[in-house]
């Protein structure tokens, strides 16, 4: 299943930018979701990609399906609590 990502991402020019082993950053494309839509959950969206590559998976925040940028995923609870703390805190800047 990840071959899977690495070409959708790939074919509308998005990419992995940063992957270890507790986060993930996304060069997220315009027009792709990062989370399920609430009323078509058939509609493809990174979290179900990466859900579907690698397990379990946190989105930390997320970009409007319109736009193009970087969106961080967490692979474990702790990461996930820790960079969403730092967002709430402006630790980490948004450009």
């Amino acid at each position: 299943m990840r071959w899977r990502l690495e070409h959708i991402l790939k074919k509308s020019d998005g990419s992995i930018l940063l992957e270890d082993n507790v986060v993930l950053a996304i060069n997220k494309p315009a027009g792709l979701l990062v989370l399920p839509d609430r009323y078509n959950h058939g509609l493809l969206n990174l979290y179900d990609l990466l859900k579907s590559a690698l397990g379990t998976i946190f989105v930390v925040h997320r970009v409007d399906r319109e736009t193009s940028g970087v969106v961080l995923f967490a692979k474990t609870a702790e990461a996930h609590s820790q960079r969403c703390t730092a967002f709430e805190q402006r630790q980490i800047e948004k450009k």
